[in-house]
């Protein structure tokens, strides 16, 4: 049975018998999971040695990055398969310090892709368009790639991947030519192509837009819905796990309970009551055997919302504390300002491999500063010298030939505030 065919009938089956059948069916894929998980993985059948035949889902050991990051070979399915088309290969950004690749399997992607399609009842034979890193060098570009095409056949959508790394007119004059009426962005690009939209440049007529990425502002929201005259919808995830959390009609975020099993804990892992604030969550994805994650440790603060949501979705609603919302980045090109999306600045070091994390701090609008910390023994001019000509490139590109950059001798720093890294800050001094 195909994993289209298993992920409709436990969505029917959910609606039939309710959240008994789903708890059932959530607690037997979970026994699955860790079999398969101890038969295929060295570290989590060290981890799950001493388990208890019946064990329950507080018996089984919490999973953090820096472990999943240390034993990333050991925890992972077997991986001697070409990764090119089988999996899909995504970075996160680091906000914790702790910047991971991450593996997801078909199955994985088929879930999710299902169910976001229907939560937000997708348009069926239109185009729509994910505008992203879509050229990004190596694996993840070709990996992306044959993942939206293998979906196709399902959700019966023109798909087309756009790289917003591309100057900004470009963008634009995509978007003009495809026409979409689906689309994935993050919501700082947002902000820009609807300032485009209101300056005449981009004529684009969409019936959805779905962001993800970044927090979704209100500021942000209000006006690409006013803009563009249709409904602005945000997908809570992260690069582990994909989407956690799908918001409805009445911007409550829904759980994709369906594929997650989520517990709100405290500081000392205790459950927390409903209404209440988690210190972390944690997340077992269930669709994912590629590289389990079980039990996984996620620092974001949650809590669950009491009562049935008026848009009829019986999944749990959760609502997220403490991520900064999008913001757009501004410099000027001595005449003109200029909006870009902080998001490029990331795309601009994620693939180098000597690169721990770098970090841009924009000072008033037209200079920028840049700190890295490098991989030890790594020449750091020499390394600069790559994502220099990638930063002089994307600057020039928007018409900000006059904006300097320097390397810095700091290193990067984390936010006092959130106590996460930040790759982009602006100093309007």
């Amino acid at each position: 049975m195909s994993s289209l065919i298993r992920s409709n009938m436990r969505t029917v089956m959910w609606h039939i018998f309710g959240d008994k059948y789903l708890k059932r069916n959530q607690n037997k894929r979970l026994h699955k999971l860790v079999e398969y998980a101890k038969k295929n993985s060295p570290a989590y059948a060290e981890l799950y040695k001493d388990l208890p035949k019946n064990f329950k889902l507080e018996d089984l050991p919490m999973v953090t990055k820096p472990v999943l990051m240390e034993n990333f070979n050991k925890l992972s399915n077997n991986l001697t398969e070409q990764y090119l088309g089988k999996y899909l290969i995504n970075k996160t950004s680091g906000s914790t310090g702790h910047p991971l690749t991450m593996l997801h399997d078909k199955e994985f992607y088929t879930d999710l892709a299902l169910v976001s399609n229907a939560t937000f009842g997708g348009i069926k034979n239109v185009p729509a368009v994910m505008i992203l890193a879509a050229d990004i060098r190596g694996i993840v570009q070709v990996s992306t790639l044959n993942t939206v095409n293998d979906f196709k056949f399902f959700l019966n959508n023109k798909y087309f991947l756009i790289d917003q790394m591309q100057a900004m007119p470009k963008l634009v004059d995509k978007l003009n030519e495809i026409k979409p009426k689906q689309i994935y962005i993050q919501p700082s690009t947002l902000a820009v192509l609807a300032t485009k939209q209101v300056e005449g440049a981009l004529k684009i007529n969409p019936k959805i837009i779905l962001t993800g990425g970044e927090d979704l502002s209100d500021k942000i929201r209000d006006f690409a819905e006013k803009t563009f005259k249709c409904k602005v919808r945000s997908i809570y995830g992260c690069t582990e796990l994909g989407g956690i959390a799908m918001e409805c009609d009445n911007k409550r975020h829904h759980i994709v309970n369906n594929n997650i099993i989520f517990e709100l804990v405290d500081e000392n892992n205790n459950p927390v009551k409903p209404g209440e604030y988690s210190a972390r969550v944690l997340y077992t994805n269930l669709s994912d055997h590629c590289l389990p994650l079980i039990r996984y440790e996620v620092t974001d603060n949650v809590r669950l919302i009491e009562g049935k949501c008026p848009c009829g979705n019986k999944s749990p609603c959760i609502e997220l504390l403490g991520r900064e919302p999008a913001k757009t980045v501004v410099l000027s090109n001595g005449k003109n300002k200029i909006e870009l999306p902080p998001f490029n600045f990331w795309l601009l070091w994620e693939c180098e491999s000597n690169v721990m994390r770098a970090q841009f701090i924009v000072h008033g609008f037209d200079t920028i500063e840049v700190r890295i910390d490098f991989m030890p023994g790594i020449d750091p001019k020499t390394e600069f010298a790559k994502i220099e000509g990638k930063l002089r490139n994307f600057l020039d590109n928007n018409g900000l030939e006059n904006v300097k950059y320097y390397l810095s001798d700091e290193q990067t720093i984390i936010d006092p505030v959130s106590h996460k890294y930040k790759y982009l800050y602006q100093l309007n001094n």
